[in-house]
């Protein structure tokens, strides 16, 4: 799952139904923000548990999940997701 906010609200996402809410009743999200931006961290809500990371781009936060047990079955995500370069 890919989610970018304004710092406030989801303003992309490909969870359609993320776009337009706040993010900050957006639980994953709150987790990222408590972890140091920039490194992968593990996460979880009441559907499963995920490893993630946060990295701002100019105005936009850019939140990236991937789930727990996928990120073991596709290392080759895992690594692309530590990889991704600062603009």
């Amino acid at each position: 799952m890919i989610v970018v906010t304004d710092g406030k609200n989801v303003v992309a996402s490909n969870d359609e139904d993320l776009i337009g809410q706040s993010s900050g009743g957006i639980n994953i999200i709150q987790q990222v923000k408590q972890k140091p931006a920039n490194k992968l961290v593990r996460v979880s809500d009441r559907k499963c548990r995920y490893i993630g990371r946060m990295t701002k781009g100019r105005d936009y936060y850019v939140y990236m999940f991937i789930d727990e047990q996928m990120a073991f079955s596709y290392r080759f995500v895992l690594a692309c997701l530590s990889n991704i370069q600062e603009y």
